[in-house]
C-alpha cells in the first residue's frame, strides 16, 4: 500500500506487502524489503535498503546509502552510509558504502 502525498524517485524498489505512509519520500534506487512499514513523513535517501519487515517510524530521514537490517525498528534518524540494526535500531557500523559495499 502506498498512500497519498508519496513520491519515489527512478528505479525504487517495493516488494510486497509493504506499507508506505503519506507524504513519504523515496528517493532514487532505494529498496523497500518485503513487510516493511514505513510511517507517514519518512524520507528515505538515494540507494538506501530496508531490510524484511523493518519499522521506519515517523518523522525519520534515512540517509543515503544506509543499510536497515531486518527486522529493526528506526525510531531516529540514520546518517548516510551507515548499517542500522535492532529494536530499537542502533548504528552497527558508519562509513559502509551501501548494501553488499555498492554506492549509488
Amino acid at each position: 500500500m502506498i498512500a497519498g502525498g508519496c513520491s519515489l524517485g527512478d528505479g525504487v524498489l517495493v516488494n510486497r506487502s509493504a506499507s508506505i505512509g503519506h507524504h513519504a519520500r523515496i528517493r532514487d534506487y532505494a529498496s523497500i524489503g518485503p513487510g516493511v512499514v514505513i510511517a507517514g513523513n519518512v524520507t528515505i535517501g538515494r540507494g538506501a535498503t530496508i531490510g524484511a519487515g523493518s519499522v521506519v517510524l515517523p518523522q525519520t530521514e534515512i540517509g543515503d546509502n544506509v543499510v536497515v537490517g531486518a527486522g529493526s525498528v528506526v525510531r531516529t534518524s540514520v546518517p548516510a552510509n551507515s548499517l542500522a540494526v535492532g529494536n530499537p535500531s542502533r548504528i552497527a557500523k558508519s562509513g559502509i558504502a551501501g548494501y553488499n559495499g555498492i554506492s549509488i
